[in-house]
Formats: structure tokens, C-alpha cells, sequence
């Protein structure tokens, strides 16, 4: 398989498109809302983040010099408003306060830990007074055994319903949740009850 780097036009470009259709979907207070700060966890560029209004985008992973080195790339591609920077870094390894007004997204992460790491994560995430988003592949969506998220990278894949029971066991009130494609969204607002979020036909 090609590198990240060998292919990083094509994938970019490719999940612009397709975080652009999924903006459509999700409410429209994500577009009006405007964050001091986006945690995003463990993701590698801030792509979906890009999408979301914001002051500033801190990127926490471990190979966030990597991909700090291709920001150049990244940023022709996606145009983000907010500032970007990269630390390195893991939850919970790495200590952070996050503050109110801000949100911690995982995309594309918690299917990439242990089910015990991806408890503490969200352990973490809920005892700070941030919103939370998650966007993770949705195994309910698998229709046979070579599903593409069926990867050996993909260690833990939960579904909606024990995803939501998590985040609720930790603190957080998830308010708006829908499949998008292979996917699954979350949002979880602070000062809102949950609720469930009908997307567009």
C-alpha cells in the first residue's frame, strides 16, 4: 500500500468532498457555533475540523510532526479559517485543560484503540466542560465480511447504541446522532438534553 504521503493529494481531496456532503447533514448550529479551540485527538490533519468555525485548532497525536511537515499540502486543500497547530501527544498520556467554549473531536481515532483506551478517552473528555463530536466508521453498516473498515488497523469498532452508552457512562450527554455512509456522527452540546438529530433525505 502507498504511504500517506505518496498519496496524500488523492486523499485529501477525496475526503473534502466527502466532509462536505456530511456538513450538509449535521445541524445547523455546528456551522453558527463558534469554538476558542478544537482539541482534535489522534486524527492526523484536522479535516472535519476545517469545517467547523473556530479560533484556533490544536492537533494532539503522536506523529504530529509528520503531519505538520504536510501541513502546506493540507492547508491548499482545505483552507482552514481557524489557526493549526500540532503537539504531540496522546489522550490520556498527555495533560491538557481544555475550557469552556471549546470542543474535542474524535475522528477517525477511537477505532484505533483498545475498547479499555477507548473508555478512558472518553473518560477524559468528560470530566472537562468541552463538547464532545466523534466520527468513526459504523460497523452496523457492514454488509459482508470484506467491509473496508474491516482492517487490521481498525482494533476496536463499536456500534451506535453501546458508542452512546459509553459516552453517557462518561459524563457526556450525547444531543445529536445519525449514520452518515459507513459512519457514525455525534455531537454532544453542553448545555443541551439529547436528542435525536434527523438528517435530510
Amino acid at each position: 500500500m502507498r504511504s500517506y504521503e505518496a498519496r496524500i493529494h488523492e486523499i485529501l481531496e477525496a475526503n473534502y468532498a466527502h466532509l462536505t456532503k456530511l456538513r450538509r447533514e449535521w445541524p445547523a448550529a455546528l456551522n453558527t457555533r463558534l469554538y476558542s479551540r478544537i482539541w482534535s485527538i489522534g486524527g492526523g490533519h484536522p479535516q472535519l475540523e476545517s469545517f467547523i468555525r473556530a479560533r484556533t485548532v490544536t492537533v494532539l497525536d503522536p506523529q504530529a510532526d509528520r503531519y505538520a511537515n504536510l501541513h502546506h499540502v493540507f492547508d491548499e486543500v482545505f483552507r482552514p479559517d481557524a489557526e493549526v497547530e500540532y503537539r504531540n501527544g496522546r489522550i490520556p498520556d498527555h495533560e491538557i485543560a481544555t475550557e469552556p467554549g471549546s470542543l474535542i473531536t474524535f475522528v477517525h481515532v477511537l477505532e484505533h484503540l483498545e475498547l479499555a483506551d477507548v473508555a478512558e478517552a472518553l473518560a477524559w473528555a468528560g470530566r472537562g466542560p468541552s463538547d464532545v463530536l466523534i466520527y468513526q466508521p459504523n460497523p452496523d453498516a457492514s454488509t459482508c465480511s470484506s467491509w473496508f473498515h474491516w482492517s487490521p488497523e481498525h482494533i476496536t469498532l463499536i456500534g451506535l447504541g453501546r458508542l452512546l452508552q459509553l459516552m453517557r457512562d462518561s459524563g457526556i450527554q450525547p444531543t445529536v446522532w445519525f449514520p452518515y455512509c459507513d459512519d457514525l456522527f455525534i455531537w454532544a452540546r453542553r448545555e443541551d438534553s439529547a436528542s435525536q438529530f434527523d438528517p435530510k433525505p
